[in-house]
C-alpha cells in the first residue's frame, strides 16, 4: 500500500505542487500508514517471539485480527485516497485549508501568529495559480476553470472575514517580504498597501494577471 500510494502521489506531484505535504498533513494518510507501518513492526516481533516450545497464543491472535483489519481497510482506504487526489478535491482542500489557516490566525491580537498566517494564505493561492497555468497548458478546461473559482472564492471569504481582522495582518510580515512580488516594489508602495490594507487583495490580482 505504501508503495503505490508513493508511486501516485508522486505523480501527482509532477502535475500539482504541493500534493505530497498535502497528503502527509491529512490525517486520515497518517493515521492508515502509521497503522500498516505499527502492524508490520509488531509482526516482525512477533515472529522472533515464537519458538518451537512456545506460542504466544494471545499475541499471534491479536496479531491476526490487526493483520485481517489492515486487509479490510485497504479498499475503501484506496478509494479515499483516488478521491483524495482528484483534481477538484485538491482544489477544494487547498482553498479550505487556506481559509481556515487565515480566519484562526489573521484574528488574533499576537503580532507573530497574525503575521505568521500571511505566508499559507499567500502560499495557497500560488498554488492554486500554479494547478491554473498547469492545467491550461494541458487544455483541462474543468480543472483551470475550477480553480479560477477557487481563488475568487478565497478572496470572497477572504473580504467577509477582513473586518475582524487584527490590525497586525495588514502589516506585510518578515515571511512574505521575501516573495518576488514585493521584494522588487518601491517601499513607498509597500507602505501604501499597508497604510490601505490591500495587500492580498494586490496580490491576488496579480495572480490573476499571471493567469491571464
Amino acid at each position: 500500500v505504501i508503495t503505490v500510494f508513493s508511486i501516485i502521489v508522486q505523480l501527482s506531484s509532477e502535475r500539482y505542487t504541493g500534493v505530497a505535504q498535502m497528503f502527509l498533513r491529512d490525517r486520515v494518510n497518517v493515521a492508515v500508514m502509521a497503522y500498516f507501518v505499527v502492524v508490520c513492526v509488531c509482526g516482525v516481533f512477533l515472529s522472533l517471539s515464537v519458538k518451537h516450545d512456545w506460542v504466544p497464543r494471545a499475541a499471534v491472535a491479536v496479531m491476526m485480527v490487526a493483520t485481517a483489519v489492515g486487509l479490510v481497510m485497504m479498499l475503501p482506504y484506496f478509494a479515499y485516497v483516488f478521491r483524495f487526489l482528484e483534481p477538484t478535491n485538491l482544489i477544494d482542500r487547498i482553498r479550505a485549508q487556506a481559509v481556515d489557516g487565515l480566519t484562526r490566525g489573521a484574528a488574533s491580537r499576537e503580532a507573530e501568529r497574525a503575521q505568521a498566517a500571511q505566508a499559507p494564505a499567500l502560499a495557497a493561492m500560488e498554488e492554486l495559480t500554479d494547478l491554473t497555468s498547469n492545467s491550461i497548458s494541458g487544455k483541462d478546461k474543468i480543472i483551470a476553470s475550477r480553480a479560477v473559482d477557487s481563488i475568487c472564492d478565497f478572496v470572497l471569504q477572504y473580504m467577509d472575514a477582513k473586518p475582524r481582522f487584527h490590525a497586525e495582518w495588514f502589516k506585510l510580515g518578515a515571511d512574505i517580504r521575501d516573495n518576488p512580488d514585493f521584494v522588487a516594489m518601491d517601499p513607498e508602495s509597500l507602505a501604501d498597501l499597508e497604510r490601505n490594507r490591500t495587500w492580498l487583495e494586490w496580490k491576488a490580482l496579480r495572480q490573476y494577471l499571471g493567469i491571464y
